[in-house]
């Protein structure tokens, strides 16, 4: 009988980590010509900072940042060398842990313990869009990992 408690409990466990709670998320009406994968019930807002416009999208741990800018010039490789090298440079920096075309993920070390962030650019139209998570707040790699798949652009 304990066997079969544990099993339901198992089983109730990998099928609550494997499902995806993010829904499609049209960000026009907020100045954004692109769409996301965010949880349902997710807050967005907006908010001009000079020439840029900044979009937050929180849900609990889904904490997610949006920097958009017009940039005619920049190639997605060039600001992806800068992120990267910016990064290098944090002080607890340890290592990148995902590295594709647009963007990476990487992690710090606090001491007892190791946070996760990320970074991914997109370019349309002459507009960058630059995808960070929130400063505030410790994210575990699963949580930065279900941000960073839920903002892939094609």
């Amino acid at each position: 009988m304990k066997n079969i408690f544990f099993l339901l409990f198992i089983s109730a466990v990998f099928a609550a980590c494997n499902s995806s709670n993010l829904k499609p998320v049209d960000l026009q009406q907020y100045g954004a010509n692109i769409s996301i994968k965010a949880p349902e019930s997710a807050a967005i807002t907006e908010e001009a900072l000079g020439l840029r416009k900044e979009i937050t999208v929180k849900d609990g741990q889904y904490n997610l940042i949006i920097s958009v800018a017009s940039d005619n010039a920049t190639s997605v490789e060039s600001l992806l060398a800068s992120e990267k090298a910016l990064v290098e440079q944090f002080e607890l920096f340890t290592r990148f842990v995902k590295e594709d075309a647009n963007g990476f993920i990487f992690e710090t070390d606090e001491g007892s313990t190791k946070n996760y962030d990320f970074r991914y650019i997109h370019k349309k139209n002459k507009t960058a869009y630059f995808f960070r998570r929130n400063f505030v707040g410790d994210f575990a790699l699963a949580e930065v990992e279900q941000m960073y798949d839920g903002i892939q652009q094609k």
